[in-house]
């Protein structure tokens, strides 16, 4: 859970990053040594790899696949997801899982088709590979005669630093109790980053993490009717194309507010 680089390289460019925290599941996948791989993401571990290394991602909705058999961080957040080389793959896990909706999905001539185009309130940090992509992306689409608005989230989703903050109370508070048995038996094996996190350093109250859980189930309607308008939503997965060296995996700033919402993404 920590951003530090592992021995793992980038399969195109040894000298850049995978990503984190399952850089592992996206690098193998991209580099052919396994077809499918599991991930599970609580701020950006399953979206941020597999941007950086070329693959295909789904982060299903929270709670569809179980977290058994993992070591739970964040039981507010914590979703298991699949990495493969393409989107049939996905599809076959889905199958596999037994991801559905209250409805199937209808096939819908592009023309009816309609995109929402959401930047997010971290639009500032998008570097000129991430504006170039979605730039392109938009393009196509509305060659295609796809209606693509331009859409911004109502307050508060609106607030970068807000929700920035609004994850990691909760993640700090839900870090406290998984890591505790660890914490005591063998807390000089522990990263510090997760010593400070079950110590609380950061001085986060019980009312606060209550705050938080409220904001974050109302924000969550906000989102779904949002997300209801359109055919699908475009959005960055990435700051920008994987960066150089090894000893940070990137930031998850485009991927928080996605997993916060409990939204599927692909």
């Amino acid at each position: 859970m920590t951003n530090l680089g592992p021995n793992t390289t980038n399969p195109h460019d040894p000298n850049r990053t995978p990503g984190g925290s399952f850089c592992g599941s996206a690098a193998a996948v991209a580099d052919f040594q396994v077809p499918v791989a599991f991930g599970a993401q609580t701020g950006g571990s399953i979206i941020r790899p597999a941007s950086f290394t070329g693959v295909f991602a789904l982060k299903p909705t929270h709670n569809a696949v179980s977290s058994e058999g993992t070591k739970v961080f964040s039981y507010t957040f914590d979703t298991i997801g699949f990495l493969t080389r393409s989107v049939h793959d996905l599809q076959l896990l889905a199958d596999v899982f037994a991801l559905k909706d209250d409805e199937p999905v209808q096939d819908i001539p592009l023309q009816e088709a309609s995109v929402a185009l959401i930047k997010t309130p971290m639009w500032g940090r998008a570097g000129p590979g991430t504006i170039a992509a979605m730039e392109k992306a938009e393009n196509i689409l509305r060659n295609e005669g796809v209606r693509v608005e331009d859409v911004s989230f109502p307050a508060p989703l609106d607030d970068g630093d807000g929700l920035k903050r609004l994850h990691r109370v909760i993640i700090s508070a839900e870090a406290q109790v998984s890591f505790l048995n660890e914490y005591r038996f063998d807390k000089g094996d522990l990263d510090s980053e997760i010593q400070r996190l079950v110590e609380n350093s950061a001085n986060f109250t019980h009312r606060e993490t209550l705050q938080a859980l409220d904001t974050l189930a109302s924000m969550r309607s906000l989102v779904d009717d949002l997300a209801a308008k359109y055919s699908a939503i475009l959005t960055p997965s990435v700051i920008d194309e994987a960066p150089l060296g090894l000893g940070d995996m990137g930031s998850a700033a485009f991927n928080t507010l996605w997993t916060v919402s409990a939204l599927s993404i692909r």
